[in-house]
């Protein structure tokens, strides 16, 4: 795997675990 693969690897699971955690919140806060 060349860096730009992985540091494209990176940014993708950045992304998704952030959308994950902020969609989390947002349901938390719309159901309590």
């Amino acid at each position: 795997m060349s860096f730009k693969q992985a540091y494209l690897f990176y940014l993708t699971c950045a992304a998704t675990i952030s959308f994950g955690f902020s969609f989390l919140v947002l349901y938390l806060a719309v159901n309590s």
